[in-house]
């Protein structure tokens, strides 16, 4: 066999997988208090991808996958059609961060309908819509649930270089979906400030990065704080 046939059936095989995995999460009903997209609004505006945020952005042999705490809630979705919005932060940050290590992609308009899959792949801990707006509490349960059921196994079928975790969330559901502990003595501030990140199976490569949204860059890691803390990142990846 060809390398071209090869590398051909190895996608095939891959976004086989992929559909799997899909189809799972959207007959998911594992968590109280949170509403599966295929089930807001009769699945109206749900997609066929793992979560709203991998329409974005879905290369299933992306280098890097970033991992988001939750899309947001129940009604947000349904206002936004299951879309990101290009003056949400949150995105907007994401894509200047992704551009300070030299990784340029289509903001959400663009890349939500585009053909292609985009240049990273994105996903959230959380891929059901809680309720309270996106500031809305989230459950520990729901990030070990979802971790053990999608985050893992995307990582594994994607097996990308690095993982980026926004947020301590987001980190901790990828550490308990791997089995790894997490020092509780440890703060955020000083597992982002690790050099070298945390190593996953398979030789990837786990970096814990402050949330990008408009709370946190505002209160807590300015954005050109930020910019400092992905330099690792881009290292990792060079």
């Amino acid at each position: 066999m060809s390398q071209d046939s090869t590398e051909k059936v190895e996608t095939m095989n891959k976004l086989y997988a992929y559909s799997h995995l899909v189809a799972s999460r959207k007959a998911c009903r594992a968590c109280p208090g949170l509403v599966n997209p295929s089930a807001c609004r009769a699945g109206r505006f749900d997609s066929n991808e793992l979560g709203p945020w991998t329409a974005w952005q879905g290369n299933l042999d992306a280098k890097i996958v970033v991992i988001g705490q939750d899309w947001g809630d129940e009604s947000g979705f349904a206002d936004d059609q299951g879309y990101d919005v290009d003056h949400n932060p949150t995105c907007a940050n994401l894509m200047l961060l992704l551009k300070s290590i030299g990784i340029e992609i289509d903001s959400p308009s663009i890349g939500q309908r585009s053909a292609s899959r985009g240049a990273i792949m994105l996903t959230n801990a959380v891929l059901c819509l809680k309720q309270g707006g996106a500031q809305g509490d989230v459950e520990d349960s729901w990030f070990t649930e979802c971790g053990r059921r999608f985050t893992r196994p995307l990582i594994e079928l994607v097996a990308p270089r690095v993982v980026v975790a926004l947020g301590q969330k987001a980190f901790w559901g990828t550490m308990s979906a791997f089995g790894l502990p997490v020092s509780k003595s440890a703060t955020f501030k000083t597992v982002v400030e690790k050099p070298e990140g945390f190593a996953l199976p398979g030789g990837v490569k786990l970096f814990p990065v402050y949330h990008c949204g408009i709370k946190i860059t505002n209160m807590t890691r300015r954005l050109d704080q930020q910019i400092e803390d992905w330099k690792k990142i881009g290292k990792a990846l060079a």
